[in-house]
């Protein structure tokens, strides 16, 4: 089960995570494998697993306190509690909280923009802001240094510049 949702991270595209209604468990695991959240002001989520004594196996265990910092990881797991979507908003679970009736058009119009970023920039961010949390500090910086070598020799970066100059918006390739 610790493995079930470890597919979404290594996607070669940014994830988007769309919680409504009520997310306990794997679903609000599911929502943390993704790279962002958007929740509808409706939704409630937690990982209640310890209420039943057991903890949550699909990586909650390793994501969660990346994303809202040991301390608070620890309490919502060994408690078990249940939040709403403006706390998630506010702790950093969220990052955008829309009406309910907002949350698809909200979620298209996030998942628009990251299309719209050149891609190899994108992934080679991922990838960067991933390795921090598994590496020494010169490794992850070597790891960010690689990656912008490789987005400066890139055509992308080339018609970023051609797309200045002739005051367009630059045509995206991925290479």
């Amino acid at each position: 089960m610790a493995r079930t949702f470890d597919w979404i991270p290594r996607l070669r595209c940014p994830s988007i995570a769309a919680v409504r209604g009520h997310a306990y468990g794997a679903g609000l695991q599911l929502a943390l494998a993704c790279d962002f959240r958007i929740f509808a002001r409706g939704a409630q989520v937690g990982l209640t697993e310890t209420r039943h004594g057991i903890l949550p196996d699909m990586g909650a265990i390793y994501r969660l306190p990346r994303i809202v910092g040991e301390s608070r990881a620890g309490e919502l797991i060994l408690f078990g509690e249940v939040l709403g979507a403006e706390e998630a908003l506010r702790i950093g679970l969220a990052n955008r909280m829309v009406n309910d009736n907002e949350l698809e058009s909200a979620a298209k119009e996030f998942a628009d923009r990251l299309a719209a970023q050149p891609p190899l920039a994108v992934s080679g961010a991922r990838r960067a802001i991933d390795t921090v949390w598994c590496m020494s500090a010169d490794d992850a910086l070597r790891v960010a240094v690689e990656e912008q070598a490789r987005c400066l020799a890139s055509e992308d970066f080339t018609e970023a510049g051609r797309a200045l100059t002739a005051g367009r918006p630059p045509r995206w390739k991925g290479h």
